[in-house]
């Protein structure tokens, strides 16, 4: 797994969260622990995947909701995972339900985080 450089010149992170006051809060919190990143928010998993389909170069970080208005964070992190095998995924959710933690983490992430 690549690990993720404080000292790059630049480097991507994938928000992927419908509610805008936090998805600017994740990436605030990002910024303020350091390095130099670049943001690239989407509110929903299609604008996500679609935004990524000509990436050739992997975000160094993807940050994920479960709760996406069009489809489940599951499905989108299944789907960077597909294309982005390397990239570590944290998944941030209000989700406690068991059924759904299980089920996101078969998708695949490095971390969870509940909030």
């Amino acid at each position: 797994m690549p690990s993720i450089d404080p000292k790059a010149s630049l480097q991507t992170a994938l928000i992927v969260e419908d509610d805008p006051v936090f998805q600017r809060a994740i990436g605030e919190v990002l910024i303020q622990a350091g390095g130099n990143w670049l943001i690239r928010s989407y509110r929903t998993g299609a604008e996500a995947l679609n935004g990524c389909l000509h990436e050739t170069i992997p975000p160094a970080i993807g940050l994920i909701d479960l709760g996406l208005p069009d489809m489940p964070g599951e499905k989108v992190i299944s789907e960077l995972r597909a294309r982005f095998p390397e990239m570590p995924i944290l998944v941030i959710s209000v989700f406690s339900d068991e059924r759904k933690v299980f089920s996101a983490i078969r998708a695949g992430p490095w971390l969870w985080v509940t909030v």
